[in-house]
């Protein structure tokens, strides 16, 4: 879920007869304001909460601000969930499995803390031969570290080509690499204390448990007294037979005399097979002789039979043998002293590419398996820019949720340039402070025309596509129209040549208009806005951000707009060329826009990325085209441009930013429509993976998607039934007198609030707890609705608020 960083927007004065600042009612609170949504949205997931609105219909629709600000905050709507049984999974507090990590990167090694089955400690009782003894032992799976550098990894979560396909597609894998040296495991075996060895039969016929099999030492080699060789075996029957016993199937013919061989029967079918052996049966089954123990008198001939045998073959430097066949990719190394140590690492044979949802079994001692569960991908937003025809549009949401559509950019095919930022010649889109828009560049004949001007609005990081609709020099008097809210506001302004500053956002600011007569040559020094026109009239966007030229989004990050129309110097950097007509782009940044990514302070480890998009105008499609997207930091394919989305279609590219924004590229081989997508998280993207005993339970199931309900008052019986945010005053909504303590209707005074005050209140509910937003009328109780619309852009603190100002504009102070 987001990280909340609440910013005050504005301090006003509130009524000192206000009666529910500072009171307590119906004993001390656990929930505060601070923490909205919560409880009412937990971890992202609606937790027993509703809404409740009166029943004359009156406060329905600032129920549905209420409702509009708490769908931002639900994030857990359905989805799956695995779980392995017994497995292990990749991550730790703090530390996710993200895009270009590896398994190394979350554990060095898994032990027995991490997988108890299959990596227990055990006690090794050598109890054959000379030399007898015991000791325990301990098991490790160990992760291989290839540096931040290397080309090849291994459980390596990445976004890229799956070259072993033949339509190479990108997507997201767990990759195992091929390369020397890129392990995707090295199993560990260790002894606490080494044993001393005289000579096989030291060893043979002991046990061991590996990797959570019972395994049976058949034979030993030897180096200069140290072992360097063991065969192994895993029988479905280990049993110890008497001469003419049968156990599954095979039946104990004979033993020889000097203890070298056993002869049994199986299938009809008689053999011999040699201390420390195996045989394979007609029908595939594997019997192997681990002990033999010739009568003496007064007892029977006995024979250690394994039935139905895997045989692994351990051999110092050689690759591990299983049932006879070699495992290409893996290498064996024993070290030490006597018998001390050993391990066995593992690469596969071609690159493999893991699908969510696939599985990688362990083809060594086939105990263990990878699984690629899936992908999180945190509540991604889309930012996107279509360019159709001579025109560029964008489509952004901002911090509030509000999502705005506007032409960023236009072919100027008339004049000196052949891309300008806005709709039209006559809709500039302006977003660099200092820049700003003569009539003549509009093709317009004074200021009263220069009408359609689109700009920038930013402060506080809520950014707002604001539009001059009309402006009136008469009654010096200006119109604007606030596209992301859909809200239109009249502002008068004084004076012809002079900065004008607006209030009617959460955040002043300043706009020049000057008629061309004021436009002298000591303009600067009489006003303080360089002389730029000449003659001409002139708006200049003085003051419109305070973060630069960047619109920022619902999830931090921002897209940024380098192109201005004047081609003038501005506030941010020195412009390059142009005339009247014509943008420069800054010279510091030579792209139209920039996309980045604001880490919302959850993975403060993961790199952040700038995305740029550039423009070209062909004039033989007469169109504006992208240019290829490029970052400025490699995306986790390792190149800072994307790659084709598959071999067969070439007008696809797409990549991931290490920290998971999604970036896709349509160009089209002719005419017709580019666009880039980018799908922006909240959090940084993490891959599931597990490592789990071969047999382990998988199951997945789906999360049912639960959504926030919109109630009147009359369809609650029971309101401590839920935590409830409750719309509407005592007057209106008996259940609001009802938590307040009051006689239901609660009436002007008797409500406890003054003259065009408003509320929002947190009060005990039984078991839950209730939010109430109320005001004197109904305009009062939209106001501190607006409020809850908005939750993140306000300090709410403490277990009271009152709310003043405008539906549009609220102004919050807590008790």
């Amino acid at each position: 879920m987001q990280k909340i960083k609440r910013i005050v927007k504005k301090i006003g004065a509130i009524s000192t007869g206000a009666a529910f600042l500072g009171a307590t009612l119906m004993g001390a609170m656990a929930a505060d304001l601070s923490t909205y949504p919560d409880p009412f949205v937990v971890n992202g997931a609606e937790n027993n909460a509703v809404i409740i609105h009166s029943s004359n219909g009156l406060d329905s629709a600032a129920a549905g601000y209420v409702l509009t600000g708490l769908s931002g905050a639900v994030t857990s709507t359905g989805g799956t969930v695995t779980n392995v049984e017994g497995g292990y999974k990749l991550e730790y507090s703090g530390n996710k499995f993200n895009l270009n990590d590896t398994a190394y990167d979350i554990n060095t090694k898994l032990s027995n803390t991490q997988l108890p089955v299959i990596l227990k400690k055990g006690t090794y009782d050598d109890d054959e031969g000379t030399n007898t003894a015991e000791t325990e032992y301990r098991q490790e799976l160990q992760f291989t570290d290839r540096g931040s550098q290397s080309s090849e990894k291994s459980i390596w979560y990445i976004y890229d080509q799956n070259t072993e396909d033949n339509n190479k597609p990108m997507g997201d894998y767990i990759y195992l690499s091929k390369s020397s040296g890129a392990f995707v495991y090295v199993y560990d075996f260790n002894l606490d204390t080494p044993l001393t060895v005289a000579n096989a039969a030291d060893l043979q016929s002991t046990k061991l448990s590996l990797l959570g099999r019972d395994f049976t030492i058949s034979s030993v080699g030897f180096t200069t007294g140290n072992v360097t060789k063991l065969t192994l075996l895993a029988g479905d029957v280990t049993q110890t037979v008497a001469t003419g016993d049968t156990v599954n199937g095979v039946t104990l013919i004979s033993v020889d005399t000097n203890g070298n061989s056993c002869t049994v029967e199986y299938g009809g079918e008689t053999i011999t097979i040699n201390d420390g052996s195996t045989k394979t049966m007609t029908d595939g089954t594997i019997i192997g002789v681990t002990k033999v123990t010739p009568a003496k008198a007064g007892f029977s001939d006995f024979c250690e039979l394994n039935i139905g045998a895997d045989k692994v073959e351990l051999e110092n430097t050689k690759e591990v043998k299983v049932n006879g066949d070699k495992i290409t990719g893996s290498y064996v190394k024993f070290s030490g002293t006597n018998f001390d140590q050993f391990n066995v690492s593992y690469k596969p044979d071609s690159k493999v590419y893991l699908k969510p949802g696939d599985e990688f079994e362990d083809p060594v001692f086939g105990a263990f398996k990878l699984i690629f569960g899936g992908i999180v991908e945190d509540s991604p937003e889309d930012v996107i820019f279509d360019a159709s025809g001579e025109k560029v549009d964008l489509t952004a949401t901002n911090k509030d949720g509000d999502t705005t559509t506007w032409t960023v950019a236009f072919a100027n095919t008339t004049g000196n340039g052949d891309v300008m930022p806005g709709a039209d010649i006559d809709e500039p889109f302006i977003a660099l402070e200092g820049d700003f828009v003569t009539n003549t560049s509009m093709a317009e004949s004074e200021l009263s025309s220069m009408t359609g001007i689109r700009f920038l609005y930013s402060f506080d990081d809520r950014s707002h596509i604001l539009k001059i609709t009309n402006i009136n020099t008469l009654d010096n008097k200006t119109t604007f129209y606030d596209e992301t809210t859909e809200t239109e506001y009249t502002e008068e302004w004084e004076g012809e040549d002079g900065n004008m500053q607006f209030t009617f956002m959460s955040n002043v600011f300043t706009v020049n208009f000057s008629r061309g007569s004021y436009r002298t040559a000591d303009a600067t020094a009489t006003t303080g806005v360089p002389q730029h026109g000449g003659s001409n009239d002139v708006i200049s966007f003085v003051d419109i951000n305070d973060k630069g030229p960047s619109y920022f989004l619902r999830n931090g990050g921002n897209v940024t707009f380098w192109a201005n129309w004047s081609g003038s110097s501005s506030s941010v950097s020195t412009g390059s060329g142009g005339g009247g007509d014509f943008p420069g782009l800054l010279n510091s940044d030579p792209y139209w826009f920039s996309v980045t990514e604001i880490d919302s302070g959850v993975e403060t480890n993961i790199p952040l990325n700038v995305v740029t998009v550039n423009l070209t105008y062909s004039s033989t499609n007469q169109e504006i085209n992208f240019e290829a997207v490029s970052s400025l930091s490699a995306l986790v394919s390792g190149a800072t441009s994307l790659k084709q989305s598959e071999k067969a279609d070439t007008t696809i590219k797409s990549g991931k930013t290490l920290y998971g924004t999604f970036i896709e590229q349509i160009i089209p081989t002719g005419a017709g429509t580019d666009s880039i997508t980018m799908k922006m998280p909240d959090e940084a993207t993490y891959a599931e993976v597990w490592i789990s005993p071969m047999g382990a339970s998988v199951t997945t199931s789906t999360e049912a998607a639960t959504g926030i309900d919109l109630m009147s008052e009359d369809e609650v019986t029971d309101v401590s039934m839920y935590n409830a945010i409750v719309v509407g005053g005592p007057a209106a909504n008996k259940i609001a007198a009802d938590l307040l303590g009051l006689t239901y209707p609660a009436v002007a005074e008797a409500s406890g609030l003054s003259e065009g005050e408003a509320i929002l209140k947190m009060v005990d509910n039984g078991a839950n707890v209730a939010l109430l937003a109320f005001g004197w009328e109904k305009d009062d109780t939209a106001r501190a609705a607006k409020v809850l619309q908005s939750y993140d852009a306000y300090s709410l603190t403490g277990s009271e608020a009152s709310v003043t100002g405008t539906t549009a504009n609220p102004t919050v102070v807590t008790a």
